[in-house]
């Protein structure tokens, strides 16, 4: 039987793993800000310089990197729509359904 591979948990691949991850966030945010509203994981993932197979690892399929944009970059998405983000929680949580929408052209599951 083959034996399971091994996690090397360390301080180094967290860091690197956080910054891919954000790198990928940021790349969606780019591409979004440049017209492009539903980017495809290979543009996500060039804009970022990563592998397009990073996508997958750090959020396991491209509708969910969506979801996580929509969600905690729904500021930037937003100014890139030209609205206005606000602070309040009620308005926050809507302005992150907009941009679930604009970006997947449907709505969230409840």
């Amino acid at each position: 039987m083959a034996q399971p591979k091994r996690r090397y948990v360390s301080g180094f691949r967290r860091r690197k793993a956080e910054q891919t991850r954000e790198a990928l966030l940021d790349a969606a945010v780019a591409l979004i800000e440049a017209g492009d509203f539903r980017p495809e994981a290979s543009a996500i993932a060039a804009r970022a310089g990563v592998h397009k197979s990073a996508v997958n690892r750090h959020f396991t399929a491209l509708h969910l990197l969506h979801r996580v944009v929509a969600r905690e970059r729904a500021g930037a998405v937003l100014d890139a729509l030209g609205l206005v983000a606000t602070e309040d929680a009620r308005t926050a949580a809507l302005q992150g359904d907009l941009v679930w929408i604009v970006m997947t052209g449907a709505r969230r599951a409840s």
